[in-house]
């Protein structure tokens, strides 16, 4: 008889025991989801910040005075050369065109006038054209003994706002001499300033907002 009731008492202990830790499982279920809920909600935010914060960052750092190009001036003069011979340039201007920056040189010879577009990055030609009509010598800038365009960048920004950014620039004439026509934006984009530099000795010939 005692044995009998010993085997009972084990037999409900154990069911017990087995009762308590089912009840326990439900309850910690919960906080440990919400605990990874709030933590990947956590991640998606600064996440979210850190992206603005590299969105900022490029804005900033779009002109092209802080930008390294593949092609140099030099590099896309030796272009024009090899396409057209020895054509004299009338302007050279680095632009972006569909999100690429781009030489666009207008040049003449005595007979013809000349168009090339010259992939900033690449070297790759994008267009040329070639017209009947060419012009003197007259309206010929110089290429040789100027300053580079970081140079003249340089010496443009000396006095702009915290946040300013070269747009784009012009090598061309002005009265005679050659010069380059540098394009300033200021940190919002919403005023323009043209800042005239000589080619040769970095002067600041003029500055317009």
């Amino acid at each position: 008889m005692k044995k009998m009731t010993l085997n009972a008492l084990s037999v409900g202990l154990l069911l017990l025991l087995a009762g308590c830790g089912q009840s326990t499982e439900p309850t910690v279920t919960e906080p440990v989801e919400e605990a990874v809920d709030s933590a990947v909600q956590t991640d998606s935010a600064d996440s979210a910040e850190n992206q603005k914060e590299t969105e900022q960052a490029t804005d900033q750092s779009q002109g092209l005075q802080d930008r390294e190009l593949g092609v140099t001036l030099k590099q896309a003069l030796d272009i024009l050369i090899e396409t057209y011979g020895d054509a004299s340039v009338e302007t050279v201007q680095l632009h972006k065109d569909d999100e690429r920056y781009v030489y666009d040189f207008d040049a003449f010879d005595e007979n013809h006038e000349y168009e090339l577009v010259v992939d900033a990055e690449s070297g790759e030609v994008l267009h040329q054209k070639e017209e009947d009509g060419g012009e003197d010598g007259n309206d010929a800038i110089e290429t040789t003994g100027i300053i580079t365009p970081e140079e003249a960048m340089n010496a443009a920004m000396e006095d702009a706002e915290e946040g300013s950014y070269v747009d784009d620039w012009q090598l061309e004439l002005d009265n005679g001499r050659t010069v380059y026509d540098i394009d300033i934006k200021n940190a919002s984009g919403s005023q323009d300033i043209d800042v005239t530099v000589d080619a040769h000795t970095a002067e600041i010939i003029d500055r317009n907002n």
